[in-house]
């Protein structure tokens, strides 16, 4: 399995709805459920591990370029939003055919992390919600962060 496939199975897996396929909104978003999937199951192999603390909390620059690399072959696709400041990310159906084999080899407990990770951080609505969560969850990821919310 290849680092950006990680990426491919969190798009794929079912979050908040138990529908399969669940977009994720804005960037931030995905980098929050990849850090929190990454804290809660220390033994994925080829996962992302160049995390720093910055401006918006725990932050791995390889997720965008691999996120970029995913959209250039074609197997997701970034939407802009009508009046919001994000954007959504959706698997393509060659993304989606691509992604239920990688999720389909994962083992059960991993599966399930990514579910309540994504669900964790699809049912906060705000960013903020989110960061705070974070956060509290994970103690020293907030000291570059340009939110404040202690």
């Amino acid at each position: 399995m290849e680092r950006k496939d990680w990426i491919l199975a969190v798009l794929y897996s079912s979050g908040k709805t138990p529908d399969f396929n669940e977009s994720i909104n804005s960037s931030l978003r995905l980098m929050k459920v990849l850090f929190m999937l990454g804290q809660e199951k220390k033994d994925l192999s080829n996962f992302y591990d160049e995390w720093e603390k910055y401006l918006y909390g725990p932050c791995d620059f390889n997720v965008y370029d691999d996120l970029s690399e995913l959209k250039s072959a074609g197997l997701i696709e970034e939407k802009e939003q009508p009046f919001q400041n994000f954007t959504v990310f959706n698997l393509t159906s060659i993304g989606n055919q691509k992604a239920k084999i990688i999720f389909d080899i994962l083992d059960s407990p991993t599966k399930e992390t990514i579910k309540e990770v994504k669900k964790e951080a699809n049912s906060r609505l705000s960013l903020t919600r989110l960061l705070q969560y974070v956060y509290g969850k994970y103690p020293g990821w907030d000291t570059q962060s340009i939110f404040n919310l202690k």
